[in-house]
């Protein structure tokens, strides 16, 4: 019997050196001010949650409206009542002083500092018609936007377009926020682009030109790493074969003794 316990302990600890990911959820980064700039460097805010604090940085980005045009970052990223780009200094007044895509094709780069993130909701704070790209980055490195074209991202640079999201919008004031529900499939990434819906990502006219919105909050969950299976060394492995073979002869000698007592 103990030999049995022996064996099945050690099947149970090598068994256990595979470790699955996991996800914890309620974090949420919020976004907003009074017409602040962010940084050089990014807007940040922080969630701490279950113990481990995840951080957001946040950068603005755009395109001219021209076909291939090539990604820079904005002249600025301000904050008021949801994230705005700022694509140059003409880029300004009502309802341009949002993330739009009229005059330029905005975005705001969302930088979660290495931490893999699993979004599941945008909020919009002032908004207007409000249709967006949701996408996030499956490399390994630090994602190069500069001197991409919004196409590149998706074609060569390691992004994926997550999906598509669409509101017909009333406009609004601030504190109506409307909120989306994103990624059904769960995905996750150290890397989010938010990014007003441009010929990129879905080509009709309707859609491109009239949409004005500032990214108030992202919500979702911080995916634990993957942790490696642990080599399981030879000497372990010789051990266990040693141990299973003992058992076996045991068996195998209670077994002769009790026909030799039958045959008595």
């Amino acid at each position: 019997m103990k030999l049995i316990k022996t064996i099945s302990f050690l099947t149970i600890s090598l068994s256990s050196a595979f470790v699955a990911n996991s996800a914890i959820a309620g974090y949420s980064w919020t976004y907003t001010g009074s017409g602040e700039t962010c940084p050089i460097g990014g807007c940040v805010e922080s969630d701490t949650f279950a113990g481990k604090t995840v951080t957001s940085t946040a950068t603005g980005w755009y395109s001219e409206t021209t076909s291939g045009a090539s990604m820079q970052e904005a002249n600025k990223l301000r904050v008021w009542d949801g994230l705005s780009v700022e694509a140059t200094t003409a880029d300004t007044g009502t309802p341009n002083h949002a993330t739009d895509n009229n005059g330029w094709y905005d975005s705001v780069l969302f930088d979660f500092g290495g931490d893999s993130v699993e979004l599941d909701q945008v909020v919009m704070g002032w908004h207007q018609d409000t249709d967006f790209s949701l996408l996030r980055y499956t490399g390994n490195d630090t994602p190069a936007l500069t001197g991409n074209s919004y196409s590149d991202l998706t074609a060569t640079e390691g992004w994926e377009l997550v999906s598509n999201y669409f509101c017909s919008c009333s406009s609004s004031s601030s504190g109506s926020d409307i909120s989306f529900n994103v990624n059904a499939d769960n995905k996750s990434s150290s890397y989010w682009l938010v990014a007003a819906i441009n010929p990129a990502y879905f080509d009709n006219n309707n859609y491109i030109g009239n949409d004005y919105f500032k990214i108030k909050t992202l919500a979702g969950s911080y995916v634990e790493p993957t942790v490696p299976p642990t080599a399981v060394s030879a000497p372990a492995t010789g051990l266990l074969m040693l141990l299973g073979g003992m058992f076996l002869y045991s068996n195998a000698r209670k077994r002769e003794d009790q026909l030799n007592v039958m045959a008595a």
